[in-house]
């Protein structure tokens, strides 16, 4: 996934700058890319949950506490709370009883 080009200005023939191309369509795509990536940044997050559920399972724990990351190395930065939400909503999808905590930390039962 490549990240979109940032907009590039011409001087017009008025002295007043121009966008190269449509800046609707490169806003769109920014808006594109940063949903795309989100997207992926929760799949990883909610994947590292779920080896942390099979390993508290294999210890008889029916529930656990989980700390989102701020960071991710290999992705832009985020909105935690926002991804945080966007885990919470996956992980009840995924019949799991979960409930926010804080802006970083969810409270995950499997009883």
């Amino acid at each position: 996934m490549k990240k979109p080009d940032s907009i590039k200005l011409i001087k017009s023939n008025k002295g007043r700058n121009c966008a190269t191309f449509d800046i609707i369509e490169q806003l769109k795509n920014e808006r594109n890319y940063k949903k795309d990536t989100d997207h992926l940044i929760v799949d990883k997050i909610v994947s590292e949950i779920m080896i942390a559920i099979k390993y508290y399972n294999g210890y008889g724990k029916t529930e656990c506490i989980q700390e989102i990351p701020m960071i991710i190395l290999g992705f832009p930065l985020f909105n935690v709370h926002e991804v945080t939400m966007k885990v919470l909503d996956k992980m009840k999808k995924m019949k799991f009883k979960a409930n926010y905590m804080t802006d970083n930390k969810l409270f995950i039962s499997w009883k």
